[in-house]
């Protein structure tokens, strides 16, 4: 198998290239392929304005593709959306994608095929949290800066690693473009560095319309034979991963565009005892949004996914398709679609049933609006559940913000969610259970002056979710659902300057218990945890550091010792040779912070890099 999605990746990867010599010129500019909005003005103090854009075809990612894992995959959809989180090994937050937004037109900004679908989840990523990456990325940003009015849920549906572990993921070194500005059609962007102990990683994306057809390629590796230290013999444990994504877009006009998606993933890592352990992950999948008559509009998506992972003479696989048909009736506004996929592994279907309406507003109320969904799934070999899903929105001016949103939560941990992405994991050949939640969030949001945002928030989750235990025999973290409840506060503060300076502060407060057994603790849960960061760049050169702190955490429910707390630093500079060139150097410290029990990353890292716009 390995062998095989090797020769695809070649294959992919010459075929793109190939394409290069032939780029076309950006076309001549054409007329827009939609009509303006209209803006209105509203209020006797002209403060309020409203936007009324005229419907287009709307584009429907698949599922969120589940990718292949692209860490350094992290995307903004447009100006100013910084995000930041904290993550850490905990809890699962699996969600599904039925979300769309028009296909962007051509040149220039890529940034996003899909409209918010959103998903509740506690305000702080509290394990490396997994979400569907949507079928858009932006090459020409890999923006280090922050989330300006951070969402109070993330993308429903996606499943990319947001960020691993709190380790020094390859993605803190992921190539940021040389300019903010949208990248026009075509485009090749290339970035690599160098370190000690021979760690190497690069990075190229590409991108070129040629008629109705867009294309997008994305391909690097990351290799440290050093990545983190086991302490019990002191070992030296290595890993390597590699990754392609490739997808193809046409646009057939007002009333058709079709996606075809490309990926592959595949990791090899030592583990203790001179074991090693390798992964791999092929996935194809496809889209079709037609407009029917009436303004009504029809999507289509299947998928196939082929998951491995192998140690000693020991091997899993997991082959999940699956696939979704989606309704939506703007002028209701209404959305009603079903959805249906089968995990090999664990020998289950699921089939997925909704109808939502996310534009109810109350004309008795300004600035009061609802989002509400109502659901039922079917998992083979389990009862059916409703899953209701509310989101109440208060606009009491341009600077003030109350959003409350609440939902039910039932599905079938998958193999690929689990076991690929997270690294020293055992598997639980028992899992058999569904994760079934309740989470409740609120969040406050309060825009201070012109340049200081403030975000103050609650939530609360109950039922029965995964939690990482850890397994003494083999020294490995071990998944298991248990019934508990976790609970706490988040505060941001982002302050920013223009382009020329930008500095954010995020503390998280959270507690977490077992209901069936209080004598139990919930393991990889750190009570406190704080974040700082400053980004600031003028003439040609760029400063980029930030720390991260994370409590102390018990990591097995059965005792009461802990993993020590511990800090993350990283401090980056930059400097531009020209227009399309960047030098850059950047120093990763750990002081003290541990991956798992035993598990520590490497104490100082020195990078040494260039990222450039080769056309």
């Amino acid at each position: 198998m390995v062998k095989r999605m090797v020769f695809v990746l070649v294959a992919l990867f010459i075929l793109s290239l190939s394409n290069l010599v032939g780029a076309e010129e950006p076309a001549k500019e054409k007329p827009l392929p939609t009509e303006l909005p209209i803006v209105v003005v509203k209020g006797t103090d002209r403060s309020y304005l409203e936007v009324m854009r005229t419907r287009t075809l709307s584009f429907m990612p698949i599922r969120g593709e589940k990718s292949m894992i692209d860490y350094f995959l992290q995307v903004t959809l447009g100006k100013k959306t910084y995000s930041h989180f904290l993550s850490f090994p905990g809890l699962e937050r699996r969600v599904e994608e039925r979300v769309q937004e028009r296909l962007p037109f051509a040149e220039g900004f890529i940034g996003g095929f899909m409209e918010e679908r959103k998903e509740i989840s506690p305000i702080v990523l509290l394990e490396p949290r997994l979400s569907r990456l949507s079928v858009s990325y932006t090459p020409a940003r890999y923006i280090t800066t922050r989330v300006k009015a951070l969402s109070l849920m993330t993308i429903r549906g996606e499943k990319s690693l947001t960020e691993a572990f709190v380790q020094f993921p390859p993605r803190e070194r992921a190539y940021r473009p040389l300019s903010k500005e949208e990248s026009p059609l075509p485009y090749l962007y290339i970035s690599a560095s160098l370190a000690a102990d021979d760690d190497f990683n690069y990075r190229l994306d590409y991108g070129r319309k040629k008629d109705k057809m867009i294309h997008f390629l994305s391909l690097g590796r990351y290799s440290a034979p050093q990545w983190t230290t086991y302490e019990k013999d002191g070992s030296a444990l290595a890993k390597d991963e590699d990754w392609l994504n490739t997808r193809f877009i046409w646009d057939f006009g007002q009333n058709k565009n079709a996606l075809l998606s490309i990926n592959g993933y595949q990791k090899k890592m030592e583990l203790p005892e001179e074991k090693e352990r390798k992964k791999n992950k092929v996935g194809l999948a496809g889209d079709l949004t037609f407009k029917l008559q009436g303004g009504n509009i029809l999507k289509i998506a299947g998928w196939a996914e082929n998951t491995e992972m192998e140690e000693d003479s020991v091997s899993y696989q997991d082959f999940n398709p699956g696939a979704q048909l989606e309704l939506e009736i703007p002028q209701v506004p209404l959305n009603v679609g079903i959805r249906a996929e089968n995990s090999s592994y664990a020998d289950k279907s699921q089939f997925h049933l909704w109808i939502k309406d996310e534009a109810i507003v109350f004309k008795i109320i300004k600035g009061l609006s609802l989002g509400l969904e109502v659901g039922i799934k079917k998992i083979e070999g389990v009862a059916s559940e409703v899953l209701p899903h509310i989101k109440l929105t208060e606009q009491f001016n341009p600077k003030l913000r109350l959003q409350v949103e609440a939902e039910r939560e039932f599905y079938l941990p998958e193999f690929d969610d689990l076991y690929l992405s997270r690294d020293y994991i055992d598997v639980n050949e028992e899992l058999d259970k569904m994760v079934k939640l309740w989470n409740y969030e609120t969040q406050l949001k309060y825009e201070l002056s012109s340049i200081a945002d403030l975000s103050l928030g609650g939530f609360y989750n109950r039922g029965e979710d995964i939690i990482w235990n850890w397994d003494s025999a083999n020294s490995l973290a071990r998944p298991e659902i248990r019934n508990m409840s976790s609970w706490g506060a988040k505060l941001d503060l982002l302050l920013h300057v223009g382009e020329t300076l930008e500095q954010g502060i995020s503390y998280t407060y959270q507690k977490a218990e077992n209901l069936d057994d209080p004598g139990k603790v919930i393991p990889h849960y750190p009570q406190n945890m704080f974040d700082i960061w400053l980004i600031w760049n003028t003439g040609g050169w760029k400063i980029n550091m930030g720390a991260e702190f994370i409590d102390r955490r018990y990591y097995e429910e059965d005792i009461d010792d802990e993993i020590p707390d511990g800090w993350k630093h990283r401090f980056e500079i930059s400097r531009m040779i020209g227009e399309n060139l960047e030098f850059f150097i950047e120093v990763l410290l750990n002081n003290n912070y541990y991956l798992w029990k035993d598990y520590k990353p490497s104490a100082q890292k020195l990078y040494f890099g260039l990222r450039g716009k080769l056309y």
